[in-house]
């Protein structure tokens, strides 16, 4: 079911069911799982992924760009034996 509010003028519509987050949420951080508190810094990424550090978030901008380089590596090679060069 969809939920809906109006604010100031402006009309809200969430259309994600309740009980269902596909996103993140802002409870913990999404690394470390360490609580994100009231009124602390948060720090986001990919636009909402909450981490509670820089040095969180820079950990998993490099396991992203890890797992990318791998990604790309494996489809090259796919191509080269596709291709009979391997």
């Amino acid at each position: 079911m969809a939920s809906s509010a109006a604010c100031a003028g402006f009309f809200f519509f969430d259309a994600e069911p309740l009980g269902k987050p596909s996103v993140a949420t802002l409870h913990a951080c999404a690394l470390c799982a360490k609580r994100l508190e009231r009124g602390s810094d948060i720090f986001m990424y990919r636009g909402d992924t909450p981490f509670c550090s820089e040095d969180c978030r820079h950990a998993q901008m490099q396991l992203d760009a890890v797992r990318a380089r791998r990604a790309a590596a494996g489809r090259r090679q796919h191509v080269l034996v596709g291709n009979g060069r391997f």
